[in-house]
Formats: structure tokens, sequence, C-alpha cells
């Protein structure tokens, strides 16, 4: 798992549509109390449930956040999926077999938020936001100019991005333009090249800007040794 292998003490790690918290949970342990973790998650249910894991986890080093990251502020409905697939609350209508109810709730752009929270560095992001990622990424330019620039485990599926009217590889090569390189996770927690000109991208990615990438891959390899 990549979280275990490179995430270490003292960093600053985002998690972007925090859910139930297991990213959070595990980001928290890696980088320890010298380290933070913002947790953003829009669904006053979800948050309840992310606040009772960190409790009972003892995870004093996460912040929870009520935001939903977007390209502008503003307040949007966001789509609530009752039942089992609450995963895909959205903002947009979510493409599941399950009855939905709205709820208004505020968004703002990742840039607005790190700068009115004095943040000038983060260096790991991690982004589930039911095909709302080049939405959020597109408020995000000045984090992602300012080295070291972070490293990003972004969820990738065209049947969520669908909605929103663009296709997943519109976020690779958004990336791919800055610099970024983009790598799946293998089942042993290795990395392997994924292409930056695919048609169809249907899984959870990792993108890493070339400063970070002989720290990231040195990491790795030593936690399998």
């Amino acid at each position: 798992m990549l979280f275990r292998s490179y995430l270490h003490s003292g960093m600053t790690i985002l998690d972007v549509g925090a859910h139930h918290g297991y990213y959070a949970l595990l980001a928290s342990r890696a980088v320890g109390a010298s380290g933070k973790i913002i947790a953003f998650e829009p669904s006053p249910k979800e948050r309840v449930r992310l606040q009772q894991h960190l409790q009972l986890n003892g995870c004093a080093n996460v912040q929870i956040e009520s935001f939903a990251l977007e390209a502008v502020e503003d307040e949007k409905d966001l789509y609530l999926v009752d039942g089992a697939e609450d995963y895909c609350n959205s903002l947009r209508p979510p493409v599941v077999n399950a009855e939905t109810t709205t709820i208004k709730v505020k968004t703002t752009t990742l840039d607005n938020f790190l700068r009115s929270h004095r943040i000038d560095k983060v260096d790991f992001i991690k982004m589930d936001v039911e095909g709302a990622e080049l939405n959020a990424l597109s408020g995000a330019k000045e984090i992602l100019a300012k080295r070291p620039r972070p490293v990003l485990l972004v969820e990738l599926y065209d049947m969520r991005t669908a909605p929103w009217g663009y296709a997943a590889r519109e976020v690779v090569q958004l990336l791919a333009k800055q610099g970024y390189s983009w790598y799946e996770i293998r089942l042993d927690g290795t990395l392997a090249s994924v292409a930056s000109d695919r048609d169809v991208y249907d899984a959870n990615l990792v993108a890493i800007p070339p400063e970070r990438k002989q720290d990231l891959f040195k990491r790795v390899a030593e936690k399998r040794v």
C-alpha cells in the first residue's frame, strides 16, 4: 500500500472525499504527531462516521472540513445516496441504483483554502470526489505549481466523470502537461507506469511530479526489503 510505504513523519496530507476515513486513518498513523491530515467531507452523515472512526483510533492529527472542493467558491447541491452506495455521493446526479436526496453544501477552491489557512506545502493528495476531480484540480493551480509539488492518488473512472461532461483522460492529460507521470499500484505494492494517452481510464492511479520521484521510489523499495 502506497500510504504505508511512502508517507512518513511530518508530512501534510489532504484527503479529498474522505468518506468514513479509511485513508485518513492510514495517513494519520504514517505521518505521526508532527504531521497533519486535512479531511474534506461535505456529507454530514459521512462526517459523523468519519469523526467516530478518528476518535476511536485516537487520530488527533486529522482536521475535518465540510467543504466540497471545486473550481469556484459557491453553494451547490450535493446528491446523497441512500443505502450501501453512499460512497457515490456527488455534486452531480450519481449513476447508482438507489434513491438520492439533495442538500446544499459550500464549495471552495483548494488554493483559496490553503491560502486562508496559511498552508504553504502539501506532500500528498488523495482525491476521490465522484467525477469532480477535474473541477477540483482546476481550483488547485497554485499548489500544483509550487515545488515540491504533491504526489496525488486519484480515482479515475469514466462512469463517474460522464455526468460532468468529460472523460477521465482529461485529468490524466492535465497533470501530464505539468510534468507529472502516472502509475498504477500493483498487488505487491510496486508501481507500474501508465501511458497518458489512453482513451479510457478505470482505476485509482498515482501521479508523481519529477521532483519527488526519486524519494518516492526509494522509500517504496526500502519498505519491500
